[in-house]
Protein backbone atom coordinates (compact mmCIF):
# COMPACT_ATOMS: atom_id res chain seq x y z
CA UNK A 1 0.00 0.00 0.00
CA UNK A 2 1.15 3.69 -0.95
CA UNK A 3 0.74 6.14 1.94
CA UNK A 4 0.65 10.00 0.80
CA UNK A 5 1.62 11.64 4.12
CA UNK A 6 1.36 16.06 3.85
CA UNK A 7 1.47 18.72 6.39
CA UNK A 8 -1.98 18.25 7.84
CA UNK A 9 -1.67 21.63 10.10
CA UNK A 10 -0.96 23.85 7.04
CA UNK A 11 -3.21 25.12 4.55
CA UNK A 12 -0.96 24.70 1.93
CA UNK A 13 -0.12 21.15 1.67
CA UNK A 14 3.38 20.61 1.55
CA UNK A 15 4.97 18.01 -0.90
CA UNK A 16 3.42 14.46 -0.38
CA UNK A 17 6.15 11.78 1.24
CA UNK A 18 5.53 8.58 -0.71
CA UNK A 19 5.82 5.58 1.86
CA UNK A 20 5.60 1.67 0.69
CA UNK A 21 3.80 -0.45 3.53
CA UNK A 22 2.24 -4.01 3.13
CA UNK A 23 -1.15 -3.88 1.60
CA UNK A 24 -3.39 -4.19 4.52
CA UNK A 25 -6.66 -3.85 5.07
CA UNK A 26 -7.68 -2.58 9.09
CA UNK A 27 -7.10 0.95 10.38
CA UNK A 28 -4.35 2.91 9.54
CA UNK A 29 -3.15 6.15 12.39
CA UNK A 30 -0.47 8.80 11.50
CA UNK A 31 1.49 10.15 14.66
CA UNK A 32 1.35 13.81 15.44
CA UNK A 33 4.52 14.75 13.57
CA UNK A 34 3.79 12.20 10.39
CA UNK A 35 6.95 10.51 11.21
CA UNK A 36 5.15 7.04 12.04
CA UNK A 37 2.70 4.90 11.09
CA UNK A 38 0.30 2.39 13.19
CA UNK A 39 -1.89 -0.43 11.49
CA UNK A 40 -3.86 -3.12 12.50
CA UNK A 41 -6.55 -4.93 11.11
CA UNK A 42 -10.07 -4.65 12.90
CA UNK A 43 -12.14 -7.94 11.52
CA UNK A 44 -9.63 -10.26 13.42
CA UNK A 45 -7.05 -10.47 16.38
CA UNK A 46 -4.22 -9.55 14.30
CA UNK A 47 -1.02 -8.13 14.86
CA UNK A 48 -0.43 -3.86 15.79
CA UNK A 49 2.51 -2.65 13.38
CA UNK A 50 4.32 0.61 13.25
CA UNK A 51 6.59 2.05 10.59
CA UNK A 52 8.72 4.89 10.15
CA UNK A 53 7.15 6.70 7.45
CA UNK A 54 10.61 8.34 6.19
CA UNK A 55 12.45 4.99 5.84
CA UNK A 56 9.45 2.65 5.76
CA UNK A 57 11.37 0.19 8.78
CA UNK A 58 9.01 -1.64 10.90
CA UNK A 59 9.41 -0.75 14.45
CA UNK A 60 6.99 -1.81 16.23
CA UNK A 61 4.94 -5.12 16.17
CA UNK A 62 2.70 -7.09 19.01
CA UNK A 63 0.28 -9.96 18.87
CA UNK A 64 -3.34 -8.45 20.01
CA UNK A 65 -5.03 -10.87 22.45
CA UNK A 66 -8.54 -8.66 21.43
CA UNK A 67 -10.25 -7.28 18.23
CA UNK A 68 -8.75 -3.79 17.77
CA UNK A 69 -11.92 -1.05 17.26
CA UNK A 70 -9.36 2.50 17.53
CA UNK A 71 -5.83 3.28 17.86
CA UNK A 72 -4.17 6.56 19.09
CA UNK A 73 -0.56 7.64 19.51
CA UNK A 74 0.82 9.55 22.72
CA UNK A 75 1.82 13.72 21.58
CA UNK A 76 4.87 12.48 22.82
CA UNK A 77 5.14 9.54 20.19
CA UNK A 78 6.70 7.64 22.90
CA UNK A 79 3.03 5.27 23.82
CA UNK A 80 0.60 3.61 21.35
CA UNK A 81 -2.57 3.17 22.85
CA UNK A 82 -5.36 0.69 21.13
CA UNK A 83 -9.31 0.29 22.16
CA UNK A 84 -10.72 -3.11 21.72
CA UNK A 85 -14.16 -4.56 21.17
CA UNK A 86 -14.04 -6.12 24.55
CA UNK A 87 -13.51 -2.49 26.49
CA UNK A 88 -10.13 -3.11 27.00
CA UNK A 89 -7.62 -0.77 26.31
CA UNK A 90 -3.82 -1.54 26.34
CA UNK A 91 -0.97 0.95 25.92
CA UNK A 92 2.25 0.37 25.09
CA UNK A 93 5.69 1.90 24.71
CA UNK A 94 7.23 1.89 21.15
CA UNK A 95 10.41 1.74 22.02
CA UNK A 96 10.72 -1.02 24.22
CA UNK A 97 7.62 -2.74 22.99
CA UNK A 98 6.60 -2.98 26.69
CA UNK A 99 2.64 -3.24 27.72
CA UNK A 100 2.32 -0.49 29.95
CA UNK A 101 -1.13 -0.59 31.16
CA UNK A 102 -3.98 -2.56 30.24
CA UNK A 103 -7.47 -0.61 31.35
CA UNK A 104 -10.68 -2.03 31.57
CA UNK A 105 -13.50 0.44 30.53
CA UNK A 106 -16.45 -2.00 30.10
CA UNK A 107 -18.18 -1.49 26.75
CA UNK A 108 -16.38 -1.31 23.25
CA UNK A 109 -14.19 0.72 23.20
CA UNK A 110 -14.83 3.85 20.10
CA UNK A 111 -12.60 6.98 21.02
CA UNK A 112 -8.98 7.71 22.71
CA UNK A 113 -7.37 10.61 23.32
CA UNK A 114 -3.82 11.40 25.45
CA UNK A 115 -3.75 14.50 27.47
CA UNK A 116 -0.92 17.32 25.97
CA UNK A 117 1.94 15.50 28.89
CA UNK A 118 1.10 12.05 27.43
CA UNK A 119 0.15 11.45 31.36
CA UNK A 120 -2.96 10.33 30.87
CA UNK A 121 -5.87 9.19 28.25
CA UNK A 122 -9.10 9.92 28.04
CA UNK A 123 -11.56 6.54 26.71
CA UNK A 124 -15.00 7.37 25.43
CA UNK A 125 -17.15 3.37 25.66
CA UNK A 126 -19.83 2.40 23.27
CA UNK A 127 -21.92 2.92 26.31
CA UNK A 128 -21.40 6.85 26.38
CA UNK A 129 -19.11 6.34 29.38
CA UNK A 130 -16.35 8.31 29.65
CA UNK A 131 -12.84 7.85 31.70
CA UNK A 132 -9.88 9.58 32.66
CA UNK A 133 -6.91 7.57 33.45
CA UNK A 134 -3.85 8.22 34.78
CA UNK A 135 -1.10 5.74 32.62
CA UNK A 136 1.19 5.61 35.40
CA UNK A 137 -0.74 3.97 38.06
CA UNK A 138 -3.37 2.46 35.65
CA UNK A 139 -6.04 4.13 38.09
CA UNK A 140 -9.52 5.88 37.24
CA UNK A 141 -9.60 9.97 37.79
CA UNK A 142 -12.58 11.00 36.91
CA UNK A 143 -15.74 9.39 35.15
CA UNK A 144 -18.48 10.83 33.07
CA UNK A 145 -20.71 9.68 30.33
CA UNK A 146 -23.13 10.94 27.26
CA UNK A 147 -26.18 10.35 26.16
CA UNK A 148 -24.73 7.38 23.36
CA UNK A 149 -21.75 6.32 22.06
CA UNK A 150 -18.69 8.33 21.85
CA UNK A 151 -17.66 8.97 17.96
CA UNK A 152 -14.80 11.41 19.00
CA UNK A 153 -12.57 12.69 21.98
CA UNK A 154 -9.75 15.36 22.32
CA UNK A 155 -8.00 17.55 24.54
CA UNK A 156 -7.35 21.49 24.46
CA UNK A 157 -4.00 22.36 24.35
CA UNK A 158 -3.40 23.45 27.78
CA UNK A 159 -5.11 20.00 28.90
CA UNK A 160 -7.42 21.90 31.02
CA UNK A 161 -10.31 21.05 28.97
CA UNK A 162 -11.89 17.69 27.55
CA UNK A 163 -13.89 17.84 24.48
CA UNK A 164 -16.82 14.62 23.50
CA UNK A 165 -19.10 14.07 20.79
CA UNK A 166 -21.73 11.82 20.80
CA UNK A 167 -23.51 9.84 17.87
CA UNK A 168 -26.42 11.29 18.51
CA UNK A 169 -24.98 14.80 17.63
CA UNK A 170 -24.62 15.82 21.59
CA UNK A 171 -21.10 17.96 21.85
CA UNK A 172 -19.69 18.43 25.29
CA UNK A 173 -16.60 20.59 26.48
CA UNK A 174 -15.44 18.79 30.04
CA UNK A 175 -13.35 20.26 32.97
CA UNK A 176 -10.45 18.06 32.66
CA UNK A 177 -9.19 18.22 36.33
CA UNK A 178 -12.89 17.24 37.62
CA UNK A 179 -14.59 15.62 34.68
CA UNK A 180 -17.58 18.73 35.32
CA UNK A 181 -19.40 19.40 31.92
CA UNK A 182 -18.73 23.22 31.22
CA UNK A 183 -21.00 23.35 28.16
CA UNK A 184 -22.92 20.91 25.92
CA UNK A 185 -24.78 21.55 22.88
CA UNK A 186 -26.43 19.42 20.14
CA UNK A 187 -25.12 19.32 16.55
CA UNK A 188 -28.62 18.63 14.47
CA UNK A 189 -27.25 16.39 11.48
CA UNK A 190 -28.67 12.96 11.82
CA UNK A 191 -26.80 10.06 12.02
CA UNK A 192 -23.75 11.16 12.48
CA UNK A 193 -20.15 8.94 11.58
CA UNK A 194 -17.38 11.44 11.83
CA UNK A 195 -16.53 14.31 14.15
CA UNK A 196 -13.35 16.35 14.18
CA UNK A 197 -12.32 18.62 16.45
CA UNK A 198 -10.14 22.35 15.42
CA UNK A 199 -6.86 22.65 17.41
CA UNK A 200 -8.92 25.52 19.50
CA UNK A 201 -11.85 23.23 20.40
CA UNK A 202 -14.13 25.83 19.05
CA UNK A 203 -15.54 24.56 15.84
CA UNK A 204 -16.13 20.08 14.74
CA UNK A 205 -16.65 19.31 11.45
CA UNK A 206 -18.89 16.72 10.70
CA UNK A 207 -20.12 14.06 7.80
CA UNK A 208 -23.38 12.58 8.31
CA UNK A 209 -24.71 8.59 6.79
CA UNK A 210 -25.66 11.12 3.46
CA UNK A 211 -22.25 12.05 3.37
CA UNK A 212 -22.76 15.93 3.75
CA UNK A 213 -19.90 17.33 5.12
CA UNK A 214 -20.25 20.61 7.58
CA UNK A 215 -18.69 22.90 9.94
CA UNK A 216 -19.97 24.13 12.91
CA UNK A 217 -19.07 26.73 15.39
CA UNK A 218 -19.66 25.24 19.07
CA UNK A 219 -20.63 28.24 20.72
CA UNK A 220 -23.12 30.19 18.32
CA UNK A 221 -24.10 26.96 15.71
CA UNK A 222 -23.70 26.45 12.31
CA UNK A 223 -20.64 28.19 11.12
CA UNK A 224 -20.58 27.01 7.47
CA UNK A 225 -23.02 26.02 4.68
CA UNK A 226 -22.61 21.95 4.10
CA UNK A 227 -19.89 21.08 1.88
CA UNK A 228 -20.44 18.28 -0.29
CA UNK A 229 -17.86 15.53 -1.59
CA UNK A 230 -18.19 16.75 -4.81
CA UNK A 231 -16.26 20.37 -3.55
CA UNK A 232 -13.18 18.02 -2.75
CA UNK A 233 -10.08 19.79 -4.80
CA UNK A 234 -7.71 17.62 -6.96
CA UNK A 235 -6.22 14.76 -5.48
CA UNK A 236 -7.91 15.71 -1.90
CA UNK A 237 -9.31 13.46 0.45
CA UNK A 238 -11.61 14.07 2.86
CA UNK A 239 -9.32 14.51 5.77
CA UNK A 240 -7.42 17.25 3.49
CA UNK A 241 -10.71 18.87 2.96
CA UNK A 242 -11.67 18.77 7.48
CA UNK A 243 -8.02 20.15 7.80
CA UNK A 244 -8.51 22.86 5.37
CA UNK A 245 -11.81 24.23 6.93
CA UNK A 246 -10.50 23.67 10.66
CA UNK A 247 -6.77 24.82 11.10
Amino acid sequence: MSADIANATQNTPATPMQVNLPTFEGLSVISPSGSQVAQISLLAVGTLKIWETETGEEIFSELLANFASTLAFSPDERLIAVGTKGGFVEVAEIASGETMATLKQGARIEALAFSPDSQRLVVGGRDGSLKIWELSTGQVLEAFSQDAYILSLAYSADGQRIYSASQAGEVCVWEAATGIALACQTIPQPDLEIIIFSPDGRQAATRSAGSTLQVWDLFTGPAAVPVSYTHLRAHETVLDLVCRLLL
